[in-house]
């Protein structure tokens, strides 16, 4: 992912699922769990940057997301 790039925020692990942030492969994002979503599996973050929480598909992250963290349970 080319400096700079952003990606949604989502409520939710679909694109389906409304915004309600970004996340820029600049800012410090913390990587709290994942689950699978629509085409895939995406990452409950939290962007320290700015505060905001919300879900990103994993294709759309530094590392790949949080390949390496706890799976999200309902």
């Amino acid at each position: 992912m080319p400096a700079g790039t952003s990606a949604n925020e989502r409520y939710g692990p679909s694109t389906q699922c409304g915004i309600k942030g970004w996340a820029d492969n600049q800012d410090q994002l913390d990587y709290h769990c994942w689950a699978s979503g629509e085409n895939g599996s995406w990452t409950y973050l939290r962007n320290n940057s700015d505060g905001s929480t919300g879900w990103v598909k994993d294709t759309l992250l530094p590392g790949g997301g949080a390949v390496f963290a706890a799976q999200c349970w309902a």
